[in-house]
C-alpha cells in the first residue's frame, strides 16, 4: 500500500458500551459538517458523504495535503451514545468500494485504530485497511510506512460486499476480512485472525477526543466507498440468508465458434463479478500461444476473437482464469 501522509483513530475511553450504525435514515452533511443518520458523524469537508439507499456513500477528492481522501469521524463529542473505546474494542464494518474508472492499488477503505494527538503531523497512526486491486487486506503503520497484510483473498474485489472484523485489547490489534456471509461460509469468522499487529509507539491519549474514523483513498472520483453497517462492541449475524444481497456468481467459457476453424474464431465467457480477467491461448506443448484479454472486465457477457492466420494447423487449448474460477477448452484450427 502507498504511504499517505496521514489517516486516522479509534481512541478513547474505556467503556464497553456497543452501539450500531444502519445508515437507515437518508442524510446529507450541514453547515458544519455534521452528518445526523442513526447516529451522528463528523465530515472533514474533502470529497462528498451522503447517506442514502441505506448505506454512507463517500467521494473523494483532492485534500489539503494534495491527496484524494474523504474522511468521516464518529465519537462522544459528535454523538454522546458513540463511546469509542481504543484499548478494548469488537468493531465490524460492512463495505464495498465501486468503481466506474480502471482499478488502482490507490482505491483503498482505511479504518483507523490508534493514533497520539499530533497524528496529523507525525503520521503515528495504524489503520486496517483493504485494497481490492491486489485482493489484499492488513494493518497499516503509516509512521514507518510498515504493512502487515494477510495471504490474497481472491473474495476481495470490487463491488463486492465485504466485512471487517477488527479487535483491540491492550496493544494488540486482530483483524480479518470476510465475504458478507462469514469464512468459510459459516456464519462466523475464522477461528485465527487474518492478520495481527502489536503496537507499541502509540501510547499518549492526553488531550485528544477519541473518534472512529473511517478514510476512503481513490485515484480519482470515479469510485465510491459504500459503508453498510458498523457495530460498535456488539456483533452482526453473518450470514448470506439473512442479509438479503446474497450474490450467486456465475462464471462461465463458452465453446468457441466455429469449431473446427479458419483462420478467426470467437470466444464467449460470462463473468459474474467485477473480476481481473486472463484468456489465454496455448499449444499442445502447452506454450503461450496468444493473450486475448489480460485486464478487468466488468460482470456479464463478453467476446474476444482469435485471428490465427499466423500459426500453423492442430490443436489448441484457451483458457479462462477469473474471479477464483478457472477453465480450459480445446479447440481446432485447420488450414
Amino acid at each position: 500500500m502507498k504511504k499517505l501522509a496521514m489517516v486516522l483513530t479509534v481512541l478513547g475511553c474505556l467503556h464497553a458500551q456497543g452501539w450500531h450504525e444502519s445508515f437507515s435514515t437518508d442524510a446529507t452533511a450541514d453547515a458544519s459538517f455534521f452528518l445526523a443518520s442513526d447516529n451522528t458523524w463528523q465530515w472533514w469537508g474533502w470529497g462528498s458523504v451522503e447517506v442514502k439507499d441505506g448505506a454512507l456513500h463517500m467521494k473523494a477528492a483532492e485534500d489539503i495535503f494534495g491527496l484524494n481522501t474523504c474522511w468521516v469521524h464518529i465519537g462522544e463529542a459528535s454523538d454522546p451514545d458513540t463511546p469509542v473505546t481504543p484499548q478494548d474494542a469488537e468493531i465490524y464494518v460492512k463495505f464495498k468500494i465501486s468503481t466506474e474508472g480502471q482499478p488502482s492499488s490507490n482505491d483503498q477503505f482505511h479504518v483507523a485504530m490508534v493514533a497520539d494527538p499530533s497524528f496529523i503531523t507525525n503520521s503515528n497512526v495504524y489503520t486496517v485497511a483493504i485494497v481490492p486491486s491486489e485482493q489484499a487486506a492488513g494493518v497499516f503503520y503509516f509512521a514507518e510506512n510498515q504493512t502487515k497484510v494477510s495471504t490474497p483473498k481472491l473474495f476481495i474485489d470490487y463491488e463486492v460486499w465485504l466485512w471487517f472484523k477488527i479487535t483491540v485489547k491492550d496493544s494488540v490489534i486482530n483483524g480479518w476480512i470476510m465475504p458478507e456471509w462469514g469464512e468459510p461460509h459459516t456464519g462466523e469468522p475464522p477461528a485465527e485472525p487474518h492478520f495481527q499487529w502489536i503496537q507499541t509507539t502509540v501510547n499518549d491519549e492526553t488531550g485528544f477526543d477519541p473518534r472512529l474514523v473511517l478514510v476512503g483513498v481513490t485515484e480519482d472520483d470515479s469510485v465510491t466507498v459504500i459503508v453498510d453497517d458498523i457495530y460498535y462492541n456488539t456483533a452482526p449475524t453473518l450470514s448470506a440468508e439473512n442479509s438479503g444481497t446474497a450474490v450467486i456468481e456465475r462464471f462461465r467459457l463458452s465453446q468457441n465458434y466455429p469449431n473446427p476453424f479458419n483462420p478467426v474464431t470467437t470466444i464467449s465467457y460470462e463473468l459474474g463479478k467485477f473480476s481481473r480477467v486472463s484468456l489465454n491461448i496455448y499449444n499442445l506443448k502447452g506454450e503461450l500461444t496468444a493473450t486475448l484479454m489480460n485486464g478487468w472486465a466488468t460482470p456479464g457477457p463478453h467476446e474476444a476473437q482469435w485471428d490465427a492466420s499466423d500459426v500453423p494447423s492442430g490443436i489448441y487449448f484457451y483458457r479462462l482464469a477469473a474471479g477464483g474460477f478457472s477453465e480450459t477448452r480445446k479447440m481446432l484450427l485447420v488450414k
